[in-house]
């Protein structure tokens, strides 16, 4: 459903983008770092779309691309957390935490 929202979005977007830019097609005097000339609004819009849609494709890529390396640094973490000092005295009752984070009062208790 959500793949169905997206291409929707998509395409109403690209309509939008090309109804401005074909209601746009005067020319304009552009000065662009050593660009100096007059371009038709309609390219200049066109190409601003498309430049800004490029950058975001690979933004969008780079945040959902798996990264290398990352579960075994998952795992590794999870077992030093968990794995602590061996107790002296196995025959206390009372159960020891296995995160540090456990004994740490609530942040609204400690607010108060």
């Amino acid at each position: 459903m959500m793949q169905k929202i997206r291409w929707i979005l998509l395409l109403l977007g690209i309509v939008i983008a090309l109804v401005i830019a074909f209601q746009n097609n005067r020319n304009e005097e552009v000065n662009l770092l050593f660009f100096h000339g007059e371009v038709s609004l309609l390219l200049l819009i066109l190409t601003a779309v498309g430049i800004g849609f490029v950058f975001g494709a690979m933004l969008t890529y780079g945040m959902l691309r798996p990264k290398k390396g990352k579960k075994a640094n998952g795992k590794s973490a999870a077992k030093t957390v968990s794995a602590g000092p061996a107790a002296p005295n196995s025959s206390s009752s009372a159960p020891k935490p296995e995160r540090a984070d456990a004994l740490a009062p609530d942040r609204a208790d400690a607010k108060k």
